[in-house]
This record gives structure tokens, sequence and C-alpha cells, in this order.
């Protein structure tokens, strides 16, 4: 895995980049994002085919990744062939994971990236939004994975949704396993699920952003996570 020098904390792996896309800091309106997220993948909103399973701290099945990555995800030392897309703004590799208020990086026991681990709700319906999505891009060996105008738990729609996106990007040719990480931010209208201690989609514990290896020891966090910034 190639991590960013500026997000860089007790981080010991070797090279490269995880790429998030800059938001202004949220102050209790919607944050104003740099870098759409990517489309034209096909499905009913164009972010894929593949579509997380509806819920309040779900998870999808575990998902082989062997199309995009035949040598698996190195990934702090273990290589992964399946992931699992968790609800609320994460990916894991071992096992689903339901928790929905978000602690702080580093963790013992559960490898993750996370461009925006928070109480995420799907439940309600609303045509194609809040959805979560997937696409295998073999072409540009990559896995994509949009979170589409989402709420925050308990089923809220106002005051808006976040829409975000995380892509995993075969770096084979780098070192077997290798690979590039890329967070996305669309629209952030929203910081903190009801559960979570939060009001109107602010305050409690916001959103954890970053990845944790699982060792207790490395971890990249962005600055202004669980923070009210």
């Amino acid at each position: 895995m190639r991590i960013h020098r500026a997000l860089r904390s007790s981080v010991t792996v070797a090279a490269a980049a995880l790429l998030v896309s800059s938001i202004t800091p949220l102050s209790g309106g919607a944050a104003q994002a740099s870098c759409p997220v990517l489309g034209g993948f096909g499905g009913n909103a164009g972010y894929g085919t593949g579509i997380v399973p509806k819920s309040d701290d779900g998870s999808s099945s575990s998902i082989d990744v062997s199309s995009v990555f035949p040598n698996g995800i190195g990934y702090f030392g273990s290589t992964f062939g399946s992931i699992y897309i968790n609800v609320n703004g994460n990916i894991t590799f071992e096992y689903p994971l339901s928790t929905y208020t978000p602690y702080p990086f580093p963790v013992t026991g559960t490898p993750m990236i996370a461009p925006w681990f928070a109480d995420v709700d799907t439940r309600s319906e609303y045509g194609s939004l809040n959805n979560i999505y997937y696409h295998f891009d073999t072409a540009g060996k990559r896995f994509v994975i949009t979170w589409y105008q989402v709420d925050y738990f308990a089923q809220q729609h106002a005051p808006g949704t976040n829409t975000f996106q995380l892509i995993l990007t075969n770096r084979d040719n780098v070192a077997v396993g290798d690979f590039d990480v890329e967070f996305r931010f669309q629209t952030i209208n929203w910081t903190t699920g009801d559960a979570s201690g939060g009001s109107g989609g602010f305050g409690g514990t916001p959103a954890q952003v970053g990845f944790n290896a699982g060792n207790g020891v490395d971890y990249a966090s962005h600055p202004y996570s669980r923070t009210s910034s």
C-alpha cells in the first residue's frame, strides 16, 4: 500500500499515495467539495451494477476482488482476496463491521479503510439515491465504491445527504499486492448520526476519515476526523 506523506501518522510501511480530495471544513452547513465522484460505470445511477443491501449498520457479503487484484490486496503485511463494504462509510478485510459511532485510529484487530466512517442509514427509498454502489473497472484495474446521496441515522434526509467515493487501484507494477487509495468527496452535508450524539447531522462524535492497519500502531487519520470542523 502506498501512503501520502502528509497523512502519515505512526506509519512504517513503504512509500506511495493515499489520495484524499480536499473539502472545506464543515460548520453547520454543506462542505464544498473539490473532487466530484467518478461515474459512467453503468447501473441505474452510473456508479455500477453492484449494490450493497439497504440497511442501518449492515454490510455486503464478502466480495471477491480477484478480477482487479489477481495477486490480492497487500495491506500491512497481510494479503486479502476479498473485502466487505460496510454501510457506515468504510471497508474491512477480515469481517463485516456494524459499528456506527466512529472510534479514533489506531485500533487493534480491525484492518479498515474509511472514506467517511459515520452512521449512514440507507433504509429510506429515494429511487437511485441513498444507495451504495460498486464497480470493478477491469480495464483501469480499479475497484470503485460510491456512497451516493446517503442519509444519516435515523433515516434523515435533512439538512442534506453525503456523496463520497473510495477507489482502490492495482499497482502490481510497483510491487505485488501494492495499490493506491483515493477518497473523493462530492457533497458533504452531515457528519454525525443521531445515535452518535448528533442533532440535525452535526455535533456528537463526527466522522472518522483515514485508514487503520489493525495492529494498534499503523494508521493515518484526516486532521479534521472526529472534530466539529
